[in-house]
């Protein structure tokens, strides 16, 4: 067949065949926990509000800009040395982006906030800022949700893999990531993400990132990341040429700077050396000050940002009277806390301690946070506190500098701050605050607690203790930092880990109320030592109590908290008290099942070590499993890795595994999740080889539900292994498992072809929605494979089908349907195929699936679309028109004679009349084609098979239509009934009067002389 027989409409947006509420969206939005990426507070405002007006015009006229916007290259990388103006120069490209109606996902990381620094965070704000516009990745994510209520637990490849799906769904976007150097990447995961975007369609995603010009960045990217431009040269000098003057023209009172104009832009021009970040906080001096002339000023400027940096440390330390030591704690406090600080939080942090940090009883502390480093810290719209640049912070961080250890007044250099140091004091800063009476006022209510049930409550404490949210919040996050192990740290934390006492008992509310989970009863202090990764203080805990296997409500103990979260040395300790590996908790999980779904390898092998099972089978179904999903129970560890992807996970636990165990993994596991890496380590083991094409337990092969998933890598690995491309699957109920010979005999159950016609098919919320692309190229690996196009189901159906469902599986208006059809017929489907019932594919048309395309498709592919169904002579118009499909001009376009009649005699017009759906203009356009006076072998012309039902007024007024057509509303059936008759039989008051409206004769005598 000649492929250009096919035409395919574009695809198009539409509505979703998979219902997703507004009420969805709002709690996949709360889920995914973004960042305030564009409140006045957030970087972006921040950045944008730094540009000058005039700057950075230049680079949209550089060749690599133009490539990357107009041609076929989808990469831009821009590149410059710390206080280049890189981040200025990205909120600028996204506020011009974003002018073009296009949608422009973005994200600023920073080094100095915790939330800013994970690549999985910005996973989470690119799919937040994505989600409005694709209503494929709602379902996708409403899912997703469904299966980890919490987003911290959903493995970075899921949100990496969706996050590629959503791009992919949409006709373009473009994509801003900046200060890539600042992000943690501890893996090559996200490295690996950057590569395929880089390898998206440039003419739909287009990608812009901003760093310094590090050499592990430039190895790993530099396939597809050669379109680079670098911040540096004469176009920056200029810019920083215009910032200065585009200040200092404003400084007209300034009658000092006024008449040095010219001499301030010469040379900090020229000092600045590339840098904005050295133009902007010179002239913050030159412009403030007052006690220096301008000209001394300018003899004076620092060679280097580390000069520059103690030099305005200095400065603002002698005008505001604060103390290095205060200066040294603050900027401790602001580059290390997991979230920026509000003023009141910082003044509260201050006046919570003794010495107040350094302060006198005279200096009010908001002041003093305010004024003490001068521009270095910044004080944003939202009141949260920032330092001014990444290399501020690196400044502050750097242990080469050559500096004075202990703060002095005098030195000429500032004291190195040093991690683990400021993280023991916020520890314990933290624990005072909360022993300092906030609790006071608290009210314990029952366990287990609901944090929204007293959120108001909760809300009115934290506005008379600011601190309070940060410190219940965060203690064990800087504890687990520092993991000190000094007396005086024991003891702080023994002061407020006081079981059922009421400071820590409220605690446990506040700092459950950050993820909104339970507060489970009998919660120890040793679960949240061991929940933390605190192996220290676990161990003062166990030499203290002894008892390693304390369970609270959910009959989760320390090693259970320890695994679910990935910490291995505090497991290490708790094995070495002798904690049990084998208790189950609420869910049914063992420790093992945590760290399998947890994906923490390290984990799996001290467990292992201590004689965990990783066949050991989950005993009872979730606390949150609803009965219409698939059961649980039984899952052991093994299977949950392999369903999650966790590779490394796997095949640690498949060494501890003896052949007769290993002989029960099933390469359907990581089959039906997609998880091609995994069902790769799987098939190299040759007893797990031997279950390539077996069936599970719910009847289904590995290669059926790889081609349900539409997971094109994984059907094409299945198939490398030998996977049998027409093995059946067959649907299990209650009874015994038919033999592979039954189902070859019978031809019972379903084929992977069949099982690929269903991807992305959702009942409910079950299922998934797949790419386009990926749904295809899964079909096509199974055709090319050989797999049997005639293989028939239950039903005696072939792949074909389930055209008429594709409009299930993406939005409507989309092109699947077409896709489909074109697809197999191309590849010789059969278009005339039968079933059990005779019906050909085109027999399958219901009022929702009406195609003109489609059917152009079968017609000219040798459809018969007037084939009469053996036994009752059905076509495929009449069979729509029995399923309400009212829409009869694809049929007739494509040859359908409308008066062709069933066994019964009646038309498709008889049938289509039958239906409350049918309108006036529906009326209209079938008597265009239609004959009104064929009668059925009752004698019936169609007007007897009228219904009046919702919207009946219509189907009145065409009563009129069809007499214009030739209907005799006097001609009578073969008891001798007219129209009227009928609709007084039917008790239809309303065609009553419409027929009598019509001259019908309401004296008219039927065969039994009733009127």
């Amino acid at each position: 067949m000649d492929n250009d027989d096919f035409v395919l409409v574009e695809k198009q947006d539409g509505e979703s065949a998979h219902s997703v509420t507004s009420q969805d969206i709002g709690q996949i939005k709360s889920w995914l926990s973004p960042t305030e990426f564009e409140t006045e507070g957030s970087e972006y405002q921040k950045h944008l509000n730094a540009h000058a007006s005039g700057t950075g015009d230049w680079l949209f006229h550089t060749d690599q800009y133009q490539a990357w916007h107009d041609a076929n290259i989808n990469t831009l990388w821009l590149q410059g040395i710390p206080g280049s103006g890189k981040s200025v120069m990205a909120a600028k490209l996204i506020r011009t982006l974003k002018e073009e109606g296009i949608p422009v996902l973005f994200f600023f990381a920073r080094r100095i906030i915790k939330t800013n620094s994970e690549p999985r965070q910005l996973l989470q704000d690119c799919l937040y800022q994505l989600l409005d516009h694709s209503v494929l990745l709602q379902a996708r994510l409403k899912t997703l949700l469904a299966q980890h209520p919490n987003v911290d637990s959903t493995p970075f490849h899921e949100l990496r893999d969706l996050f590629l799906f959503g791009l992919d769904t949409m006709s373009k976007v473009y994509v801003l990531f900046d200060a890539l150097d600042e992000l943690a990447i501890e893996n090559d995961s996200f490295l690996q993400l950057l590569q395929k975007l880089g390898q998206q369609n440039p003419e739909s995603a287009k990608l812009i990132i901003t760093s310094r010009p590090e050499a592990h960045l430039q190895t790993a990217l530099r396939g597809s990341f050669r379109n680079r431009i670098r911040l540096t040269g004469a176009m920056v000098d200029q810019d920083i040429t215009t910032y200065i003057a585009h200040r200092v023209v404003n400084q007209r009172d300034n009658h000092a700077v006024a008449e040095n104009r010219s001499t301030i832009q010469e040379r900090l021009g020229r000092k600045a050396q590339g840098l904005f970040l050295y133009a902007r906080l010179m002239l913050d001096q030159i412009l403030l000050q007052s006690e220096l002339s301008v000209e001394k000023h300018l003899q004076h400027l620092p060679g280097s940002l580390e000069e520059m940096y103690v030099s305005i440390l200095r400065e603002h330390s002698s005008r505001s009277g604060a103390s290095q030591h205060f200066q040294c704690w603050l900027l401790s406090w602001v580059t290390h806390t997991c979230r920026p600080l509000r003023v009141t939080e910082l003044a509260a942090l201050v006046n919570s301690c003794s010495d107040r940090s350094g302060l006198s009883s005279s200096q009010d502390a908001k002041i003093m946070i305010r004024t003490s480093c001068g521009p270095l810290l910044e004080i944003l719209d939202n009141e949260t506190v920032q330092v001014i640049h990444h290399s501020f912070t690196e400044f502050l961080l750097d242990s080469n500098r050559s500096t004075a250890t202990i703060p002095t007044e005098t030195s000429d250099s500032f004291p190195v701050i040093t991690p683990t140091s400021t993280h023991r004091s916020l520890t314990l800063l933290c624990v005072d605050y909360l022993l300092s009476g906030c609790f006071r006022s608290w009210s314990l209510p029952s366990r287990p607690t609901k944090p929204a049930d007293h959120e108001a409550d909760r809300k009115q404490l934290m506005v008379h203790f600011p601190f309070l949210q940060y410190a219940s919040q965060n203690l064990l996050y800087h504890a687990a930092k520092c993991n000190a192990n000094d007396l005086e740290f024991i003891l702080q934390l023994d002061s407020l880990f006081q079981n059922d006492r009421h400071s820590f008992e409220s605690w446990k509310d506040f700092l459950f109320a950050k993820e909104n989970q339970t507060v489970p009863d009998r919660l120890h202090p040793l679960h949240l030592a061991a929940q933390a990764g605190l192996p220290v203080y676990t161990q003062h805990l166990l030499k203290e109590h002894r008892d390693p296997d304390l369970a609270d409500s959910c009959n989760r103990t320390a090693a259970t908290y320890a695994c679910m979260h990935g910490n291995s040395e505090t497991l290490a300790v708790l094995l070495g008290y002798k904690a049990s590996v084998t208790i189950n908790d609420i869910d049914g999980l063992a420790p093992i099942h945590h760290a399998a779904r947890g994906n923490h390898v390290k984990v799996v092998q001290l467990l292992l070590e201590a004689g965990a099972d990783p066949m050991s089978p989950k005993s009872c179904e979730d606390q949150s499993h609803w009965i219409w999903r698939p059961s649980t129970i039984g899952k052991t560890p093994v299977q949950y890795a392999c369903e999650l992807g966790h590779t490394a996970c796997v095949l640690e636990l498949l060494q501890n595994l003896d052949l007769p165990s290993k002989s029960t993994v099933l390469p359907h596991w990581a089959s039906a999740t997609g998880q091609w890496k995994t069902l790769e380590a799987l098939l190299r083991h040759p007893v797990i080889l031997k279950n390539l094409n077996k069936r599970d337990g719910h009847g289904n092969t590995a290669l059926f539900l790889a081609a349900r998933r539409a997971s094109s890598e994984t059907v094409r690995i299945l198939l490398h292994y030998g996977a049998d491309v027409d093995g059946r699957s067959v649907k299990l109920n209650d009874s015994e498992a038919p033999s592979a010979l039954d189902i070859a005999r019978n031809g019972k159950g379903q084929t992977p072809i069949h099982a690929w016609t269903a991807a992305g098919y959702r009942i409910w919320d079950r299922g998934d929605v797949c790419s386009m692309e990926e749904w295809k190229r899964t079909g096509v690996l199974l055709i090319e494979a050989g797999c049997d196009l005639e293989a028939k189901n239950d039903a005696g159906q072939t792949a074909l089908f389930a055209w008429t469902k594709q409009y299930m599986c993406t939005p409507r208006g989309s092109d699947r349907t077409e896709r489909f059809v074109e697809i197999l017929l191309t590849h010789g489907a059969n278009p005339c195929a039968t079933d059990n019932k005779g019906d050909t594919p085109l027999h399958n048309l219901t009022g929702s699936n009406i195609n003109s395309t489609v059917i152009k498709m079968f017609v000219k592919a040798g459809a018969d679309i007037n084939y009469g169904r053996q036994g009752d002579l059905v076509t495929p118009l009449i069979s729509a028109a029995i399923c309400r499909g009212g829409d009869v001009t694809p049929f007739i376009e494509n040859g359908a004679d409308p008066n062709l009649q069933d066994s019964d005699g009646n038309t498709a017009l008889h049938h289509i009349c039958t239906s409350w759906s049918l309108r006036y203009s529906d009326v209209q356009k079938w008597l265009e084609f239609a004959d009104p006076t064929v009668k059925n072998k009752s004698g019936e012309t169609c007007i007897y098979k009228l219904a009046f039902g919702s919207d009946g007024h219509e189907r009145v007024n065409a009563i009129s239509l069809f007499t214009e057509k030739g209907l005799d509303l006097e001609s009578r059936d073969r008891r001798g009934r007219t129209a009227l008759h009928a609709a007084c039989a039917n008790a239809e008051p309303h065609f009553i009067i419409g027929l009598l409206e019509n001259s019908a004769n309401a004296k008219a005598i039927d065969f039994q002389h009733k009127s």
